[in-house]
């Protein structure tokens, strides 16, 4: 890696580390993975002769990277930056010593699979991990929050916010909280005709009435002066079904099943 290339890197983490989020770190980023590929680098290989030395500080740009990424919360670019740095993790695993970031890392992706609802890449993730990186912090969180969604307990997710093991850990917890708060809103809207502020405050999992106006806003719902919010449906699709056409046909099979037989 030439001096240049390791200056923009080095400056590049320099300032994620000081979560700086601007166009300039922006760009700064894409001439690093322009030079980084141009000196075949970016996509590792053990064929490229490249130093241990060099290949720790790729593997560390890539992930300031899906740092970056998060705080601009930019879902895309996470992806990418993550198919990218994973490679160094299994290809180069025996090459270059284990990055402190990896759980890290690692912990992060499965969260945003199931923030997204994407359970089956979730467990296919997960069944790569060794065992005995199971219990570390970063990848924990992502195993109980699976847990507490199977079970139903949507309360105990809220509460799991506040003890994340990093702040990167919010964004997709806050993308996780607003889906579950819409399929909870989807399935009140479907049972209830009105509910009270109290109740909706648990139910959408907000914390004051300002944010549950702002909800019931978006959703088109109304609150009243006496407390409760207002589901407003639309008229339901009446569906004609023909019963006498569907009991005459049933006999008709009825009586030419008794001739075959």
């Amino acid at each position: 890696m030439d001096k240049t290339t390791r200056s923009k890197s080095e400056k590049f983490i320099a300032a994620c580390q000081k979560g700086t989020v601007d166009d300039a770190t922006a760009v700064l980023l894409e001439e690093v993975k322009m030079d980084l590929m141009m000196n075949g680098l970016l996509v590792p290989s053990l064929s490229n002769k490249c130093s241990e030395a060099d290949c720790v500080l790729v593997r560390s740009t890539l992930e300031h990277a899906v740092f970056f990424s998060i705080l601009q919360r930019n879902l895309e670019s996470f992806e990418r930056h993550i198919s990218l740095v994973k490679a160094f993790y299994v290809d180069f695993a025996s090459y270059i010593p284990l990055s402190d970031n990896q759980c890290h890392i690692i912990g992060l992706y499965l969260l945003a699979l199931l923030a997204q609802n994407r359970i089956a890449e979730y467990h296919s993730e997960l069944e790569l991990i060794p065992k005995e990186l199971l219990s570390n912090p970063f990848i924990g969180m992502s195993v109980m929050l699976e847990h507490l969604l199977m079970e139903g307990s949507y309360r105990k997710v809220q509460t799991l916010r506040a003890s994340c093991p990093s702040p990167y850990y919010l964004f997709f917890m806050d993308l996780m909280l607003d889906t579950l708060r819409e399929e909870s809103a989807d399935c009140a809207e479907a049972s209830y005709d009105k509910i009270s502020h109290d109740y909706a405050l648990k139910l959408f999992f907000l914390d004051s009435l300002p944010a549950l106006t702002e909800f019931c806003t978006e959703r088109g719902y109304r609150m009243t002066s006496d407390g409760f919010v207002v589901f407003s449906k639309s008229d339901a699709v009446k569906y004609h079904v023909p019963a006498d056409e569907i009991v005459t046909n049933a006999l008709l099979y009825a009586r030419e099943m008794d001739r075959i037989v």
